[in-house]
């Protein structure tokens, strides 16, 4: 098997990712991006359109372990699709990164500025 699969689960989630470990018990998947497709007209012919999403974008645990009996499927992923998935992965986490920056706590000279703000502008925060 290839370290990077589709796996299809029987919630009718279709994920990519990359194989970490497929044991008896169930399949461990590195970085899971979920994908789906959509169907949309694009000049009166029926096209597919694919999004894709992090599978759990509320953990930073990129690890993921699928109990067997909920896995429909697993397979190899193309190529094509491999790199693709790489680019998915780095721009979700990239992103995801920028987020945690832009929440950082603000350091004292940023607080002070808010504040001054605040007070200056007459706005009264409960």
């Amino acid at each position: 098997m290839s370290d990077y699969v589709v796996l299809k689960l029987c919630t009718g989630e279709e994920l990519l990712g990359e194989l970490l470990n497929d044991a008896v018990d169930g399949i461990s998947v590195l970085n899971p991006i979920e994908v789906r497709s959509i169907p949309q007209w694009n000049k009166g012919e029926l096209q597919e359109h694919v999004v894709s999403k992090l599978y759990c974008k509320f953990s930073d645990d990129h690890r993921f372990t699928f109990n067997n009996k909920d896995v429909v499927y697993c397979k190899d992923l193309t190529p094509s699709t491999i790199r693709y998935y790489k680019k998915l992965v780095f721009a979700f986490l990239s992103n995801k990164s920028e987020v945690d920056e832009a929440y950082e706590e603000p350091d004292n000279e940023e607080l002070e500025k808010f504040q001054e703000f605040i007070k200056s502008n007459g706005i009264k925060i409960h």
